[in-house]
């Protein structure tokens, strides 16, 4: 007797677990696209698949309070009727006028849009993120912010959900059904889609507009954003060519270079197999800031003015890439974090291209985390604050007493090269504001 095939179902649902690092990871790039949309008044996590991201957002956010509506649909791995165990205490909701505005709601996953929409009915103007979206799910999930896109009708692989999470995961088959192509030609109205910003593992949609984690903050963080910079550059080969996404290392390498965008007409498929992956920058201050260098192959001129303004502010006659490699490499990481130098002079006396931050910490003097922090130009004896996009004007009420609380982004050689004469290219808003 023959075997009938497996339904289409069937065949797509092989699980796709995440490890813990990688949600960490995704939890913390879905921050950093919270961090523009805010301030925000407090976090809700959806329990039980939302305590998690959330204690990660609020922490990478700076909130303190944190509540919980406790919902109950699945049973193992099967999703049934709505259950509101719990809902927002009276004292958050006041916090939101009633209405949820200024109150982030977090859950893990996107399934249906089911729970959203109840969590939605009861807060209707509060704030929905989640970190994965599953197919069903992902017409639910389209953003209102021109910042987080995607591009409907595109065939992808079923977007896992957290290791935490117990809830089915499907795959390519299943975004392909026939109810799901409708749904695609049939927007949902959008007074009930759920402003829900999807973090990095929608990046593995084929054709889509979500950007791929690889561009760089004067911290040093590689986050997914859409805009890209000036520059682009490598520390190795770190990521996943299958899925183009980051691997849990964030070097493989202590040449960190800063590249040309455009060379010899020449182009390449960003995280392609057996290659350097791409890393992109607002421009070269922010790359030096990172701990990066100029490139001996696509920037030769540069380098070599960098190699010169470097040997002399150091006090040598002559230096190697080799040599800066290794001095930069001791002066860019603390263990796996950035390293932080201490502010010796005001900021008046920083040369043009040095970058510099407001680093905040909590009552018992622990770093509140990089979304907390802001990162600022010198440039003609003044601040401009870092963004994506380009440098803004910094607010006068933020640079009253900011002297004391700067740090140093730039490693203190480059800073010296900086002071021997090298010239970084900006970014044109460096120059407008």
């Amino acid at each position: 007797m023959t075997q009938s095939e497996p339904s289409e179902q069937k065949r797509a649902g092989r699980p796709f677990p995440v490890s813990w690092d990688q949600f960490h990871r995704d939890c913390r790039a879905l921050s950093w696209r919270l961090n523009e949309l805010g301030p925000f008044d407090a976090v809700i996590a959806i329990t039980r698949g939302g305590l998690v991201p959330a204690a990660i957002v609020a922490r990478e956010l700076g909130l303190r309070v944190i509540d919980t509506v406790c919902i109950a649909s699945y049973e193992h791995d099967k999703q049934g009727e709505l259950q509101v165990l719990k809902g927002v205490s009276d004292q958050t909701a006041t916090l939101g006028g009633g209405t949820g505005k200024g109150l982030l709601i977090i859950d893990d996953l996107v399934d249906t849009g089911k729970t959203g929409r109840m969590v939605r009915s009861m807060l209707p103007d509060a704030h929905f993120a989640a970190v994965y979206a599953k197919p069903k799910g992902r017409p639910w999930s389209i953003p209102s912010s021109p910042k987080c896109r995607r591009t409907p009708g595109s065939s992808s692989p079923g977007t896992p959900g957290s290791a935490s999470s117990r809830r089915s995961r499907t795959g390519r088959a299943e975004a392909n059904t026939p109810s799901l192509r409708a749904k695609r030609s049939n927007p949902v109205p959008s007074t009930n889609r759920l402003d829900c910003f999807v973090a990095l593992l929608l990046a593995m949609t084929r054709g889509g507009t979500m950007p791929l984690q690889n561009r760089v903050t004067p911290f040093g963080e590689i986050v997914a954003v859409a805009s890209r910079g000036m520059f682009t550059g490598n520390r190795g080969i770190i990521h996943d060519p299958a899925t183009k996404t980051l691997l849990k290392r964030r070097w493989s390498s202590h040449v960190w270079i800063t590249c040309t965008c455009e060379f010899r007409g020449r182009r390449r498929d960003v995280m392609a197999a057996r290659s350097w992956t791409e890393l992109f920058f607002l421009d070269e201050a922010t790359a030096l800031a990172a701990g990066h260098r100029p490139c001996y192959y696509c920037r030769r001129t540069d380098a070599t003015a960098f190699a010169a303004a470097w040997a002399r502010g150091n006090g040598l006659e002559q230096v190697s890439a080799k040599q800066i490699d290794a001095t930069l490499h001791r002066e860019r990481l603390d263990g796996k974090a950035k390293r932080l130098h201490p502010l010796a002079c005001a900021v008046s006396e920083l040369p043009d291209g040095a970058m510099v931050a407001d680093v905040k910490h909590d009552d018992a003097g622990v770093r509140e985390g990089d979304c907390t922090d802001i990162a600022y130009l010198v440039t003609r004896g003044r601040l401009l604050r870092w963004s994506f996009e380009g440098y803004l004007p910094a607010e006068a009420a933020m640079l009253e007493g900011l002297q004391d609380r700067l740090v140093l982004l730039t490693p203190p050689s480059t800073l010296r090269a900086l002071e021997a004469g090298y010239q970084p290219a900006l970014h044109p808003s460096a120059r407008t504001n």
